[in-house]
């Protein structure tokens, strides 16, 4: 039985793609299933600067026209994307969601003053200004393999996701992993999702149930909910991560100052049950304490 998958025309999304396709061909292994996978052309090319929610749309499309059987994704990209009524079946279970520093052999502390360090986004950068204030920081936010080529060239170091490094088979160029307490990653990194229509076989449904991961399920809703929220009442860059244990799941929620001078934490705690709705009173918790006016720090 083949089953089509749809993921885009770029390295880590290819990546991610095939490790869903190994995870539904072994939940799947008793009645065949051969994985092929398709990919879906997205206007504006590799070359241009991704939109997450325009991507994962984009496969949600191509899956409801039929095109693909079932689409995998970057949850990173997900908050946005048009709700078009498909499922999203499984998270798979999630990788090492912390930020990785690549640095040819240094650690961020033994980066020289002004050493030039690649971020892909204004939560990564304001969060590196906080633990170095004395370091150029440069836009990067290239698929895996152009950022990395950039090391020695135009840029010392980069900040770049430990999962995304193991998916492409980049370990080897990871010199320093950061805890969540110094960095908080981006809601959803690590994670991948597979999405399915409504109507699709019930065998395949099956299939899909037991790829689910509770615990990345759970963290999951629990950090898009928080976003959500924290971006709707926030101008200054946010964040927030969740980690489950047992029953319980927790949410580190974080606004910072564009400078990295201050920041603001809120943490809450509830059922893993209800990660959604933990998510938003962490977030609105936060908000609660002015977190705008770190837009002037």
């Amino acid at each position: 039985m083949i089953l089509r998958l749809g993921t885009l025309a770029r390295e880590l999304a290819t990546a991610q793609a095939q490790a869903a396709g190994d995870a539904i061909r072994d939940a799947g292994h008793a009645l065949g299933y051969e994985i092929d996978i398709e990919i879906v052309t997205v206007a504006g090319g590799a070359s241009s600067r991704p939109r997450g929610p325009i991507l994962v749309t984009a496969l949600r499309y191509a899956l409801l026209s039929g095109d693909v059987d079932v689409v995998a994704y970057a949850p990173t990209d997900a908050i946005g994307a048009e709700d078009l009524g498909t499922v999203t079946a499984a998270f798979l279970p999630r990788a090492d969601a912390r930020e990785a520093l690549c640095a040819q052999g240094s650690s961020l502390d033994e980066l020289a003053p002004g050493a030039r360090i690649g971020a892909s986004n204004d939560f990564q950068a304001a969060q590196l200004r906080a633990l170095r204030d004395d370091l150029e920081i440069v836009d990067a936010w290239e698929p895996p393999y152009k950022r990395l080529a950039r090391l020695g060239e135009d840029v010392d170091a980069l900040l770049m996701s430990r999962a995304e490094l193991s998916w492409v088979g980049r370990d080897d160029a990871v010199d320093q992993t950061f805890e969540l307490e110094a960095f908080i990653p981006r809601a959803g990194q690590g994670a991948i999702a597979v999405d399915v229509r409504r109507d699709s076989p019930a065998l395949l449904l099956d299939v899909l149930a037991s790829c689910d991961d509770p615990d990345s399920r759970a963290a999951i809703d629990a950090e898009a909910a928080a976003l959500a929220v924290l971006e709707r009442g926030c101008t200054v860059p946010v964040g927030a991560h969740a980690t489950v244990s047992g029953t319980s799941v927790e949410v580190l929620a974080r606004a910072t100052s564009p400078s990295g001078r201050l920041a603001q934490n809120e943490a809450g705690r509830g059922p893993a049950q209800e990660a959604a709705a933990v998510g938003r009173a962490t977030a609105h918790a936060l908000l609660a304490r002015d977190t705008n006016r770190l837009a002037r720090i």
